[in-house]
């Protein structure tokens, strides 16, 4: 027996030929669930999703709406998007100007009364109930983006596709949008895609995260175990800065001026990057202790070249307050008479004026070792 959602399965698709912009992707999405497709511009993600909305014609692979087949490059088959029980929710809304508020969430649902009470009960719920009668151009751009959501799920669609639906809204107001939003997805159990290229939106959004990049998807996993557990480098400077350190792996190991982190499952003398969280580094003053817990990586620099016992301070270079945490930026010794130039993120309010000398450790899930 089929399962119901969304089937794409090892989709290909090029706009000039031996230029794939898709290359073989395969994603499936239950019904009730959100995944969203992340990666930076150019990766592929809104050619996938208007592929499977049939805005264009599928070349490779096949495209299924629970048991039914929407599209199949072999066949030849292409069922248009409006019969493909899909509902489509682009970035620039594209609601009608020249129906009111009701009218756009409505349109088309002639033939189904029971929707068109929906639609105003839901408008109640969104708290938009005095718009009803109301046009477009009268509406906040969170306002539009709540009728355009309802107006995709008015016909009762099996699979949402959902692109960059909140990028058009400011940073205060995108917040609650979006929890307005995935609280009416999580209620009415449609199978939802959605694009972006923000990670802290992928994070808050998604069941799973698909990234992809130069059309594959390179990691398919949950929230946490794609920030957690980056599968390569690519994926773990995607979710924003990281401190990029080089070592070699003795014995399991690999030390850094940084400290000395597990490199377990790489050979001895093989060339290591290690990518560091900013938000991974936990900083103190001279005389307290850094928050520690257990795991933690104490930093210790490198001995001053050719004096063994005397270690060369971290310092702070700059610190600036960014309201709910602290940037810092720090000079690490190397112990060859250089420095590193590393950036930490400290919750709350931390700011050592310049040369202050600083204490660190490094929480170990915010340091990845990949093969440099």
């Amino acid at each position: 027996m089929m399962i119901g959602g969304l089937h794409i399965s090892n989709v290909s698709h090029a706009f000039t030929a031996g230029c794939p912009v898709l290359n073989g992707v395969s994603v499936f999405v239950a019904p009730g669930e959100l995944v969203c497709l992340l990666g930076p511009s150019g990766c592929g993600k809104t050619t996938l999703l208007r592929v499977a909305a049939g805005l264009e014609v599928l070349q490779v692979g096949q495209v299924r709406v629970g048991e039914r087949i929407v599209a199949e490059g072999r066949h030849g088959v292409h069922v248009p998007p409006e019969k493909r029980g899909i509902g489509l929710m682009f970035q620039d809304y594209a609601l009608f100007p020249h129906l009111t508020v009701l009218e756009n969430i409505t349109f088309g649902l002639n033939h189904a009364p029971q929707r068109r009470k929906w639609a105003s009960e839901a408008l109640t719920r969104m708290g938009l109930e005095a718009y009803a009668g109301v046009y477009p151009h009268i509406l906040s751009g969170g306002e539009q983006q709540r009728v355009a959501l309802l107006r995709a799920l008015a016909p009762e669609p099996q699979v949402l596709l959902l692109d960059e639906p909140f990028s058009g809204l400011d940073v205060t107001r995108r917040a609650s949008i979006r929890a307005e939003t995935l609280g009416l997805l999580k209620e009415t159990g449609v199978a939802t895609l959605m694009v972006t290229h923000d990670p802290e939106e992928a994070m808050f959004m998604a069941d799973r995260i698909l990234v992809m990049n130069d059309g594959r998807v390179i990691q398919d996993g949950t929230p946490v175990e794609t920030y957690f557990e980056p599968a390569t480098a690519f994926v773990a400077a995607l979710f924003g800065p990281v401190n990029r350190l080089r070592g070699v792996v003795r014995g399991g190991h690999v030390a850094t001026p940084l400290g000395t982190f597990d490199a377990t499952g790489f050979k001895d003398d093989t060339a290591v990057e290690i990518l560091i969280r900013p938000e991974g580094l936990r900083l103190a003053r001279p005389g307290e202790t850094p928050e520690v817990r257990a795991g933690d990586v104490p930093c210790k620099p490198a001995p001053v070249s050719g004096r063994a016992s005397r270690r060369a301070p971290i310092r702070a270079v700059s610190a600036r307050p960014l309201g709910r945490s602290s940037h810092v930026v720090l000079r690490v010794p190397d112990g060859d008479g250089q420095a590193l130039t590393i950036e930490a993120r400290v919750p709350g309010v931390f700011l050592p004026q310049p040369g202050v000398e600083v204490q660190v450790t490094v929480n170990p899930r915010q340091a990845h070792v990949f093969p440099a």
